[in-house]
């Protein structure tokens, strides 16, 4: 299997996930809520002839059949209904908040890669050392702490006791709200910095000794030998012929963990009070507001499948074993 055959193959494999992650998310609310009607009357008392109108209009009083296939239609044109909450379409809603999740989980992500990467070369080359034993020690310690009392201890630290950063929100309220493109740009990094270095620091604990026992293995096969025996300098040694033999599993790893780091946007965002999605899923379902539940459940969904696929695309350009039609 070629690349262009394995990428085919990956695209195909995206849309069969999308559709069941659509046909997963409707069923599972299909069964917890029945009619989403009986909800907004809660809130809003309405006459009988308004309620079948409503019924009418989102297509509750079709056969499930027909509401299921509607439903999954519109998960794939984007189209995901209206809030009960705002009354505002929720895939506008979903946008707004898209950025700064991809901002703070992102850049945590790359940062946190980079960093495990970074550190597992250095200590794998170091192996039985105090900085290795040392290393170890912490990595284990940050990968078991939940990311909500680091965040509360970072808040309570540097934004409640020393009064450095701000404890909540994207950017400043009113008055102190920038006034143009370069106070935004400050204010909101300044905002972004004490939930971007607790969610780093989580990621680097959780996943560097994986790094650091793929380094190990790579040390020992016959190729770091070879090098060695060349007289080759060990950092030529660790980041030109170790760095990109363990590329592969590294991307690997990579991929399967971006689920785990959306799974916690809603318990990091709140902590924060960081207007993403994941704070947005959290109001929503104390709301319930089911509509914009299972759009931000669906667009989470999405992304890490849309995820994973691209780390399968660099996967196939990395792996000579694709390249040459070989087995993966």
């Amino acid at each position: 299997m070629g690349v262009k055959a394995y990428i085919a193959k990956r695209i195909v494999f995206v849309f069969f996930a999308v559709w069941v992650v659509a046909s997963f998310n409707y069923i599972v609310f299909y069964k917890m809520i029945g009619d989403p009607v009986t909800l907004l009357i809660r809130k809003m008392p309405l006459d009988k002839e308004t309620i079948e109108i409503l019924r009418e209009k989102w297509g509750v009083n079709k056969p499930f059949i027909e509401q299921y296939a509607k439903y999954v239609l519109n998960m794939f044109i984007g189209d995901f209904g209206i809030s009960f909450r705002s009354f505002r379409p929720i895939v506008d809603e979903l946008l707004e908040k898209l950025p700064n999740t991809l901002a703070l989980m992102g850049s945590a992500f790359i940062l946190a890669t980079f960093l495990k990467l970074f550190i597992g070369l250095k200590i794998a080359s170091k192996r039985g050392k105090r900085i290795d034993v040392a290393t170890i020690g912490i990595s284990l310690t940050l990968g078991s702490i939940p990311v909500f009392w680091l965040g509360m201890i970072m808040l309570q630290i540097f934004s409640f006791g020393l009064n450095l950063f701000p404890a909540y929100g994207t950017i400043s309220d009113p008055p102190n709200n920038p006034k143009n493109f370069q106070e935004f740009v400050i204010d909101y990094l300044w905002h972004l910095t004490i939930p971007l270095i607790t969610l780093t620091i989580i990621l680097t604990g959780g996943g560097l000794l994986s790094i650091r026992n793929l380094v190990l293995d790579a040390l020992s096969q016959d190729y770091v030998l070879v090098a060695r025996a060349k007289g080759l300098p060990e950092r030529m040694i660790l980041y030109k012929h170790v760095l990109k033999n363990v590329a592969i599993p590294v991307v690997t790893g990579i991929a399967s963990s971006i689920g785990g780091v959306l799974g916690g946007a809603p318990t990091t965002e709140t902590v924060f009070s960081w207007y993403g999605m994941g704070r947005y899923l959290v109001i929503s379902l104390s709301e319930l507001d089911w509509p914009a539940v299972q759009g931000a459940f669906f667009m989470m969904a999405f992304i890490t499948v849309l995820s994973n696929f691209i780390a399968d695309v660099v996967y196939s350009l990395i792996d000579p074993r694709v390249k040459v039609g070989g087995k993966v």
